[in-house]
């Protein structure tokens, strides 16, 4: 029996080797045969899904033939067939799935007019097609994949040279396809297609720019250009998603008289990013320009052009505008251009040196991160009436060096010089707030906040290089995040009056000393994280520190040396011998207000029965304090600090919250225990640890610390 199998097994190898690749599935009624690089789909109905051709024969052919009789094409069929250079499809296929020929070298396919329905990414791939020829009308089907697929027929970068559509054409396949040319039948009764553009019959009306054309020359009969034919909706499953062209370069003909707006974003997009913008028409209506003007503020290329048009005033080079007070939903012409508006909106020059005019009151668009680039401006002053620099003006402006703020400036918005090359900020006496990040990853190693500031928040956040702040104005709590990841911060001189610091606002200084910024008399309140992930040695909390929040100290490390050049964090997290003095022996400290405590010592003033011993639950493989696994107990450590005077601590674990159900209840003289019990069902145990020192047969207790431990699988 075992011989026979061996024989037939080698019989069918040898057929195929002879007569080629045949993929027949028992229950289709479409055969798929390979021989010599050709590829051959015959039968009576749609191939099915399962009939999916070998490795081999996806490396191997050349050639695919779809004959009379084959009803459709699904999903993936001929994914990845490189070496595919010609298909040929019978006009009986109406359906051609997402994928199906994706991936071929074919120069030119023609989908027959029997197609109703093809899926997306069915013609795409890398490879550039010179011609596709199709019906003027399809319908997009994605969903037969399982998941979204592609929203156009082509790859979304244009892998089409031209288009050639063989029946009546609808205007929303462009939604699905992207291409470099289409050409529209001369018989059609709606529309023309000249130089990779869709008119009316007439030419006088431009409705649609195909996706994939780079270079838009506006026809010399055109009249109007409706602007939702550069970015128009197309059916992504759930959401819509927006056809935005390739455009380059764009010409605009004197012919133009009217530029139509309607079904469009406040930005056009598609404009942004032009090399080239002309417009030789000097006849557009006064609203057009506004309107144009508002949707492409970023693109350099249109404003320049409106410019040298007469079309916009600049002032040394500023657009500026002014709010048009128009409530609108849209957005659309929320600004009016005026050469002495208050809003120095964007700058289209090329100094070096940029002075912001007289007029303006509020500084907006000088950012580099995106389409506007202002890779010439080193040095910029601002006018003497400037009251606010607004957010992300100036973000990402890397050749930014220097700047010079008037005096009368009020506010400086999120971010406003964030990424800039500048080395030194020096703050006008009239600043009143500082918001988040507004100098973030800059040189900047020095500020002086000026006593009238009254809002900063997390100002300084990511300050990479921020090493010394003094603050001139009084508050009393210092802002959630004020200082978070700065990481070279290691001077900081506060207010007298500061009584709280708040949520964050040291995290990740590496250099900071604590016991600094610990100092100040009228200091009360430590809040969550203040100093998390600081490095230290030796904590003294004074005694007018009334309360420490939970996480406000942690770290597992001392310092080793400071930051590097490369400014790596240069932390020795090998545990350390550590010191905390509590001074205030009626502070309010939580149960984690130092989370982790290997080798720490506390060393409390005052009734040894208000003692605490901090503890870490430690599991080696998901160290969060919070939670250990019942499969590797044996791997979980609690860790106890050391106390004063403190001979141990006791140590008990129940699995109620009551703690009438007892695990666990040893007394420890060591720095740390094993959980050597079985876990309960439940999915928590609580684990209560208090100091107690022995005199004479007394034994005197401190106060408890519980945690909550969760038990996962």
């Amino acid at each position: 029996m075992r011989n026979f199998k061996k024989i037939i097994a080698l019989l069918i190898i040898t057929f195929t080797m002879v007569y080629g690749f045949t993929c027949v599935d028992a229950s289709a009624a479409v055969k798929i045969t390979v021989k010599d690089g050709i590829c051959t789909v015959s039968g009576k109905g749609a191939m099915k899904e399962t009939q999916i051709l070998d490795a081999k024969s996806v490396k191997s052919i050349k050639k695919l033939v779809i004959k009379n009789g084959v009803t459709g094409v699904p999903p993936y069929a001929f994914y990845g067939c490189k070496k595919l250079k010609k298909i040929t499809i019978s006009d009986t296929v109406t359906y051609i799935g997402p994928y199906a020929f994706y991936g071929g070298k074919y120069d030119e396919i023609t989908i027959p007019k029997s197609v109703k329905y093809m899926g997306g990414g069915s013609l795409g791939g890398e490879y550039k097609i010179k011609t596709v020829n199709m019906p003027g009308k399809m319908k997009l089907d994605w969903t037969s994949t399982g998941d979204e697929g592609s929203g156009t027929i082509t790859s979304y970068k244009a892998n089409v040279e031209t288009i050639n559509f063989t029946t009546a054409f609808d205007i929303d396949i462009l939604k699905l396809v992207r291409a470099e040319n289409i050409n529209i039948p001369d018989s059609d009764k709606k529309y023309k297609s000249i130089d990779g553009a869709v008119y009316d019959k007439s030419g006088k009306t431009l409705l649609r720019v195909l996706g994939g054309v780079t270079e838009l020359n506006v026809a010399e009969s055109c009249e109007t250009i409706k602007l939702e034919g550069f970015e128009y909706e197309y059916d992504a499953g759930e959401d819509d998603e927006r056809v935005v062209t390739s455009l380059k370069s764009v010409y605009i003909p004197e012919s133009v008289l009217h530029l139509d707006f309607s079904n469009t974003d406040s930005t056009l997009w598609s404009l942004l990013t032009l090399d080239s913008f002309e417009i030789k028409s000097d006849k557009l209506p006064k609203e057009d320009i506004d309107r144009l003007t508002n949707s492409c503020m970023s693109s350099r290329a249109v404003i320049k052009s409106l410019s040298k048009a007469g079309y916009v005033k600049l002032n040394d080079g500023f657009l500026m505008v002014d709010m048009s007070g128009e409530e609108d939903s849209d957005y659309d012409n929320q600004y009016v251009v005026s050469a002495d508006g208050k809003i120095a909106y964007c700058y289209y020059g090329d100094d070096e040196v940029v002075r912001i005019p007289d007029c303006a009151e509020y500084v907006s668009c000088f950012n580099n991160s995106g389409v506007l680039k202002n890779n010439n401006i080193k040095k910029v002053i601002l006018g003497p009436n400037v009251k606010e620099i607004t957010s992300g003006a100036f973000y990402d402006l890397e050749s930014l060096e220097e700047i010079e703020l008037n005096e009368g400036l009020e506010y400086i918005g999120i971010q406003a010089f964030s990424g800039t090359s500048l080395k030194e900020l020096k703050l006008p006496s009239s600043v009143k707030t500082l918001d988040k990040g507004f100098m973030e990853y800059t040189p900047v190693k020095e500020i002086t906040v000026p006593e009238n500031v009254e809002t900063f928040t997390d100002a300084f956040s990511n300050a990479k290089k921020l090493e010394k702040v003094v603050f001139k104005n009084d508050f009393e709590r210092l802002p959630d995040e004020a200082f978070s990841y700065c990481d070279r911060l290691s001077s900081v001189t506060l207010p007298e009056s500061i009584t709280t610091i708040g949520y964050s606002a040291f995290e990740y200084c590496y250099n900071l000393d604590i016991n600094e910024v610990l100092k100040y008399p009228n200091l009360k309140t430590i809040e969550a994280r203040a100093f998390y992930h600081i490095p230290f040695e030796l904590i003294t909390l004074p005694s007018h520190i009334k309360k420490v929040d939970d996480y406000a100290f942690y770290c597992v490390g001392k310092y080793k040396k400071l930051l590097n050049d490369k400014d790596k964090r240069n932390i020795d997290y090998s545990v350390s011998d550590k010191r905390v003095n509590i001074l205030n022996p009626s502070i309010s400290l939580g149960t984690y207000s130092f989370p982790t405590v290997r080798n720490t010592t506390f060393v409390y003033s005052g009734d040894f029965k208000n003692r605490l011993t901090f503890f870490d639950v430690w599991d080696e493989e998901y160290p969060d304090n919070t939670s250990i696994s019942r499969d590797g107990v044996d791997r979980v450590k609690v860790y106890l600090s050391k106390v004063n005077e403190a001979t141990g601590c006791q140590v008990k674990i129940f699995s109620d919250s009551k703690y009438k159900n007892k695990l666990y209840s040893k007394k420890i003289k060591g720095d740390s225990l094993k959980l050597d019990f079985k876990l309960p069902k439940g999915k928590y145990i609580y684990i209560r640890v208090r100091p107690y020192k022995t005199v004479g047969k007394d034994t005197i207790y401190g106060k408890y610390i519980t945690k909550k431990i969760y038990l996962y699988y």
